[in-house]
């Protein structure tokens, strides 16, 4: 079992979704941190850790984010549950209202399927409006 850090934000596009989505709700005289200040935190994690031994079952924590969030800002709380033994699945939305959702796609002359190829694509967050119809719009 190798002991890692593992990055809370494993992209810059994480960080840059973040600053995006809150610096459209904070105030403008607020100034917004860079993308640099974001990329520093890590969660310490053993990575290919057993699950425990003689227990019968293994509790399963789904996490879902809100809106504006995405799976990377809660890894202090699922990396915490996961130390006092849950199985923790960090979701990440792809309705756009996270502020950054990665999904892996084909490049150009890619077959569909040869994932080992694939590039990292974005769906960026999608503010919506006062009057607008928020399920609708997401679940489209």
């Amino acid at each position: 079992v190798l002991r890692w850090f593992f990055d809370v934000w494993p992209n810059s596009m994480y960080a840059q979704g973040f600053i995006d989505f809150a610096s459209s709700i904070l105030r403008p005289d607020i100034k917004k941190p860079s993308v640099e200040s974001l990329m520093s935190p890590k969660i310490p994690a053993l990575y290919g850790a057993p699950l425990i031994l003689g227990q019968t079952y293994h509790p399963v924590v789904v996490f879902s984010h809100g809106v504006g969030c995405n799976r990377c800002l809660y890894s202090s709380i699922s990396s915490d549950l996961a130390s006092h033994g849950y199985i923790v699945a960090a979701l990440e939305h792809r309705d756009q209202s996270a502020c950054a959702s990665l999904h892996r796609v084909p490049g150009a002359g890619v077959p569909e399927g040869q994932f080992d190829k694939y590039i990292d694509g974005w769906i960026p967050f999608l503010k919506i409006g006062e009057n607008d119809k928020a399920f609708s719009i997401r679940n489209r």
